[in-house]
């Protein structure tokens, strides 16, 4: 029967070890909880008391969780000084988890001032390690000119790199660099709609509206407006399951690696009170259109999306 160091060493080495993501805190404390808590009868406490032994060693994968466990307050108060210590001591053993939390911390400003430079100096380390979340946070260095001069070609490389390990985000940059065409790639609209399906897979929230988009307009795929009308009602369930998360959760909990452009938010305010008032334009159609009564309401609702969007591109 295996001893509860055992039992914490082998959840250590486990395959989810490291893939956290650090923009979220509450994820972080899930990970710890599911990890090491689940199945057995320590308390965080003890957990952490366990984790520190290991630490003093000097193993960089301890030195980590140690960090995240300061870092959410996990068997101890929060304390964001001693997580990057901690931190600190690990990346400088090369170990990727950890230098990807720096770069990220240095990126968002979490537990210490924003530092682009440092942060895609930390990044870069960790993306080498192939860490998807460092690969895609480098990307958004590069194709913002944050911390380095920007380079559309080295983000849509790292961009690649992490959607190959199945970041949604990275799916979703390479799409809308496909989609639109941005400086060195091509427009190529097949390949777009195949990230943003990639990615709206995994309920990346941007490219459920790309997605819609696509075959609303018939790019990429073929036109469908009953699949576009669908997508839209995925979109309008996300926005209020969104809304009622950020009530209770924290700003700290909500840090996103891309957030909406403002252009994007007023387009889909805009089709969503249009879509609220979507019998006015059923009547509205009909009557322009001289149609009866008994129009099959398949036909109305492709009428509906295809006039959407006709005003969406107006």
């Amino acid at each position: 029967m295996k001893t509860r160091k055992e039992n914490t060493r082998e959840k250590a080495n486990s395959p989810a070890y490291g893939i956290i993501s650090f923009t979220s805190k509450s994820e972080a404390r899930a990970y710890l909880e599911t990890s090491f808590k689940k199945g057995t009868t320590e308390d965080a406490f003890e957990i952490v008391e366990r984790i520190k032994d290991y630490a003093k060693h000097g193993d960089s994968r301890w030195l980590y969780l140690l960090g995240l466990c300061y870092y959410v307050g996990y068997g101890n108060d929060e304390d964001p000084h001693k997580a990057l210590k901690c931190w600190s001591k690990a990346a400088g053993k090369g170990e990727h988890c950890s230098q990807y939390a720096l770069g990220s911390g240095y990126y968002y400003g979490t537990a210490m001032r924003k530092n682009y430079k440092k942060a895609c100096f930390w990044l870069e380390k960790a993306a080498h390690q192939d860490n998807c979340g460092a690969q895609a946070l480098l990307a958004d260095c590069y194709h913002f000119g944050q911390g380095v001069a920007k380079n559309q070609k080295t983000a849509v490389y790292w961009y690649g790199k992490a959607a190959e390990q199945g970041h949604a985000n990275a799916q979703f940059m390479l799409g809308l660099f496909y989609y639109y065409g941005e400086n060195e790639v091509r427009k190529n609209y097949k390949r777009a709609f195949q990230y943003f399906t990639m990615a709206s897979d995994m309920g990346h929230v941007g490219a459920i509206n790309q997605l819609q988009k696509c075959y609303a307009e018939g790019k990429g795929t073929k036109k469908d407006s009953h699949k576009a009308l669908e997508l839209f009602r995925i979109m309008l369930n996300n926005q209020k399951d969104n809304q009622e998360e950020h009530t209770s959760v924290s700003d700290s909990d909500n840090k996103t690696v891309h957030s909406p452009s403002v252009n994007d938010e007023d387009r889909i305010s805009m089709f969503f009170d249009m879509l609220d008032n979507s019998m006015d334009i059923v009547k509205m159609i009909e009557k322009k259109e001289k149609k009866k009564r008994d129009s099959s309401r398949a036909g109305v609702e492709e009428i509906i999306v295809d006039l959407i969007w006709k005003r969406l591109r107006d």
